[in-house]
């Protein structure tokens, strides 16, 4: 996808699992402070437990209890598709995960909650996201905000602003994380409520509400680049504005 989209920046993956760092001629060595990372050849950044050993913890607690889930690796190509609506591609690239084991959970309420206390005593946690729930290490996307941050600091010698928009629990860490932060409006759960209160919530639903705050705040730059603030509407129904310096 970031290929596709021609993207030559940072890529967090897997709720901030990993960092990706496409090479760019005119990028900074090395990629942000050396004492938070060590520097793979291949420019992917680790910051999650390996999905091989996810795998490994999975299997111990099935041997313990059998639950009803299906994760991503225990589906087909064409299973995967039908859960996900991805395209053929799509869904190959979706299996090829390093850092975390998506799946569809299909039992019970308390099963879920045994579930989570097991793997919290592996070291792990499950993460509900808009229709999966993820098992990863403790990792979060809010870690991977702050290595980011750190990263185009020292590219840039100069302090970072963040803007955040996110609409499942799973981005809870990373609009905490942020200078501001938006909340995606969800037809599958109501508003997020961060560590410091609700955050400020799109008019539109899904990929229009997140389309509709980036543009109005983009196009707020290009009119006003020299302006030391931008006014980002947002449903003030029910939240006051949100104020983004630029």
């Amino acid at each position: 996808m970031a290929q596709k989209l021609g993207l030559l920046t940072p890529i967090v993956v897997e709720n901030g699992g990993g960092i990706s760092l496409p090479r760019r001629s005119d990028a900074a060595e090395p990629y942000g402070p050396p004492s938070m990372v060590e520097y793979p050849e291949d420019h992917s950044i680790r910051l999650g437990v390996s999905r091989e050993s996810i795998h490994q913890v999975l299997d111990e607690i099935s041997e313990r209890r059998s639950l009803c889930y299906r994760s991503f690796a225990q589906m087909s190509i064409d299973e995967l598709r039908a859960c996900t609506g991805l395209d053929q591609e799509a869904a190959i690239n979706a299996q090829l995960r390093q850092f975390s084991e998506p799946l569809l959970w299909e039992d019970t309420p308390e099963a879920l909650d045994w579930f989570k206390k097991r793997l919290h005593s592996k070291g792990l946690r499950l993460i509900q996201g808009g229709r999966f729930h993820t098992v990863s290490g403790l990792h979060d996307k809010g870690g991977a905000v702050h290595w980011i941050r750190s990263f185009f600091a020292s590219l840039w010698h100069e302090s970072i602003h963040v803007l955040a928009l996110g609409d499942g629990p799973n981005d809870n860490p990373m609009l905490d994380a942020a200078d501001r932060a938006i909340c995606v409006r969800s037809p599958a759960h109501p508003p997020l409520v961060g560590s410091r209160g609700a955050y400020s919530t799109t008019q539109l639903e899904g990929p229009s509400g997140w389309n509709e705050s980036v543009c109005d705040f983009l196009q707020k730059l290009k009119t006003n680049p020299s302006s030391e603030e931008v006014t980002f509407n947002t449903a003030s129904d029910s939240f006051e504005d949100l104020t983004i310096k630029a």
